[in-house]
């Protein structure tokens, strides 16, 4: 979900995490829009558990970053400067997504213009996509009226966009994870990485605190543990997929991966629309694999979806992972009567078209300002 890593990017990688985002995306109007703030429980759309692909994949991509610059000879492999790329990258969608909310649900819930410098004090940290540095901690009020209650007893550290805490995790961990691997890449595959997907992973199963934006016993949030196992997972994944690609496969192994491609997509799909009954834990024996062929790229689907097509909706995935949480709450508040299947068809849609707007500006206005060609 970054023009960092551009140059880097697998096709089919990149289609799904679109497909995914669109997953999320509905879970949260599902379970929202509809499930909180209207009391309605509907039986589709939700989700699928699927977060986990959109760490991994940044883990993937920061090992594929690191071995572009390594093969590139560069005299110094900098973690700042991933660091900074990532930000620069990054920030235009933390900065809007988080904004846009903001805007959204304070005019939803008529907020007292005299209360909006406060809260945009307390969402500075949220702003520059540093809510999981621990400085502060955050209420989190998906429901109108919980919010308006909140806002109304002097509640400023108000968690806006809870997706974009998985961003502001993924950097700081990527942070430490890049910082390892560009000193020592041996000790990083084999003894940092296997060390943190089975004590991060392990802590958050055994604190039963998976997705919890609270912070642990441990004095770290729950989302940045899974980030940092998930980043790691990633890295082991692209070394894997890495040492495969070196095998050549035969007609029949063809065969057989796009079969299993396909009963993954099957898995999926059914999954988005009515949900699993296990949690994102056990997912992950899906979505593993299901990574791990996708960046082979030796199956039928693969092979159809490379092209800049599947590119480009990678590249939008990012800002509707980030935006569509305003769109959660605006749709049922403008068209409060329609029903659930035609506010969902508008708000994909709305979703989708608001994408491309901050792509574009993103490409021609953001880039040309702020990148380096």
């Amino acid at each position: 979900m970054s023009k960092l890593h551009e140059s880097i990017k697998v096709s089919a990688v990149e289609f799904w995490e679109f497909i995914f985002a669109m997953g999320f995306a509905l879970l949260s109007f599902n379970t929202i829009a509809w499930g909180i703030n209207k009391g309605v429980n509907e039986a589709l759309f939700s989700g699928g558990k699927v977060m986990e692909y959109f760490i991994i994949l940044t883990g993937v991509y920061l090992v594929a970053t690191y071995e572009k610059l390594k093969n590139k000879k560069t005299k110094k492999i900098s973690t700042w400067k991933y660091v900074k790329e990532n930000l620069v990258n990054y920030y235009p969608a933390i900065l809007s997504g988080v904004l846009i909310v903001f805007i959204v649900r304070n005019v939803i819930n008529a907020t007292s213009i005299i209360r909006i410098p406060r809260l945009l004090v307390g969402s500075l940290l949220e702003l520059f996509g540093l809510s999981q540095t621990g400085i502060l901690t955050y209420g989190l009020f998906p429901g109108n009226q919980a919010l308006a209650d909140a806002i109304a007893n002097g509640g400023i550290n108000i968690l806006w966009n809870e997706p974009l805490t998985y961003l502001s995790a993924m950097i700081i961990a990527g942070a430490f994870l890049f910082y390892a691997l560009s000193h020592n890449e041996e000790l990083y595959k084999n003894i940092i990485c296997p060390l943190a997907v089975i004590f991060g992973y392990g802590t958050l199963s055994i604190m039963g605190e998976y997705s919890s934006i609270n912070f642990t016993s441990f004095g770290i949030s729950a989302i940045l543990i899974r980030s940092l196992a998930g980043l790691a997972l990633g890295s082991l994944i692209y070394y894997f997929a890495s040492h495969l690609k070196e095998k050549h496969y035969p007609l029949f192994s063809k065969s057989f991966l796009t079969i299993i491609n396909l009963l993954f997509i099957i898995y999926f799909i059914w999954s988005f629309i009515f949900g699993i009954e296990w949690g994102d834990a056990v997912n992950m024996i899906f979505i593993v694999p299901f990574i791990v062929i996708n960046l082979l790229g030796e199956d039928y689907i693969s092979e159809n979806l490379d092209n800049h097509f599947s590119i480009y909706l990678g590249q939008i995935a990012l800002y509707i992972f980030s935006s569509h949480i305003a769109f959660v709450y605006l749709i049922p508040h403008l068209l409060p009567t329609l029903s659930f299947a035609n506010s969902t068809v508008i708000y994909m849609l709305v979703c989708f078209v608001w994408a491309n707007f901050m792509y574009l500006f993103d490409s021609f206005v953001v880039s040309p300002l702020f990148r380096r060609k």
